[in-house]
């Protein structure tokens, strides 16, 4: 059994972590729906090292990730990609319903080296 704790709208995780008597296994770093159009409102992948310096969780980034962004979690230090799937006509961020999710998965996995 694993614990995982989802930092969705959290500034600073690592600040809220810190009291913690126990460590999750891992760590969601997550931008929400509404955040995604504003493009101020990033993943800030550098408490991917902090979390991890202080816990050794593995850390995972959720933020409506398409395929650029899972070569940008992955290669910021993150150890899990959470891929957001969208209708054809949803103006959010994501992989459409309609892909080739063999074809695309192959391809991301070969890109980031897995």
């Amino acid at each position: 059994m694993f614990s995982m704790i989802d930092m969705l709208g959290v500034e600073n995780p690592l600040r809220k972590m810190l009291p913690m008597q126990t460590k999750p296994d891992v760590v969601v770093i997550h931008k929400g729906r509404d955040e995604e159009s504003n493009k101020k409102n990033i993943i800030r992948y550098k408490n991917i090292a902090k979390i991890r310096s202080k816990f050794g969780s593995l850390i995972s980034a959720a933020e409506g990730l398409e395929y650029n962004g899972v070569r940008k979690a992955y290669f910021n230090g993150a150890d899990i990609a959470i891929l957001n799937v969208v209708a054809a006509n949803d103006p959010n961020v994501g992989l459409r319903e309609n892909a080739n999710f063999r074809q695309l998965m192959t391809s991301i996995l070969n890109e980031v080296g897995q």
